[in-house]
């Protein structure tokens, strides 16, 4: 019969493993790097970010069943850039509005105080604006533009494999269903290739 007793993994307290036939209790380290795994950090990552060094991280994820895929974790990286991106984009968007305020601010400022008070506020907002917005880098256009080729092969390949499947037909004689100027347009084609010496 299996211990219920959690095992000791390098000075940590985990859980034992699923196979083990019971649960002991979680140490809030090893549930650190379980929720950080879950959410796809590295090994690396939760160790700089838990303060538990990387030999404690690894023996703790092996004891929870925890493996760390690269693709998984890079999956998850992406993710949370694009919230991040999404976030600052919020962020940026508040900015704006602040500095909508700023300028109606100092174009109906009653003293030179107060307009140089609201012109440093736009200022200050302006910066913070091109703080926040994400630069693009050239991964980012890369990958955009390699995501817009694709989707245009993509496209293409459709309306090729449409073109083929008419051509089909119409050389079936099935010219029910076809379109007409495109019947009209095969037709007229023909037509050029017999009166054609």
């Amino acid at each position: 019969m299996a211990s219920l007793e959690p095992k000791e993994t390098g000075g940590e307290l985990v859980p034992l493993r699923p196979g083990d036939g019971g649960h002991g209790p979680v140490h809030p380290r090893a549930e650190m790097v379980q929720v950080l795994a879950e959410q796809g950090f590295g090994r690396n990552e939760i160790a700089r970010r838990t303060g538990i060094p990387e030999v404690s991280v690894s023996r703790i994820a092996e004891s929870l069943g925890i493996t760390f895929d690269r693709s998984q974790t890079e999956q998850a990286l992406k993710a949370r850039l694009a919230d991040l991106k999404e976030s600052q984009m919020g962020l940026a968007m508040g900015a704006i509005e602040d500095m909508i305020k700023a300028r109606y601010r100092i174009a109906t400022a009653a003293t030179d105080r107060d307009f140089a008070f609201a012109t440093k506020a736009f200022n200050d907002l302006s910066q913070v604006y091109q703080r926040l917005v994400p630069q693009w880098t050239p991964e980012d256009v890369n990958e955009e533009a390699t995501s817009l080729i694709d989707r245009i092969v993509a496209g293409l390949t459709v309306v090729a494999e449409e073109l083929e499947e008419r051509d089909r037909l119409y050389d079936l004689g099935k010219l029910e269903g076809l379109d007409p100027e495109y019947v009209k347009r095969r037709q007229k084609e023909e037509r050029q290739k017999h009166d054609e010496p």
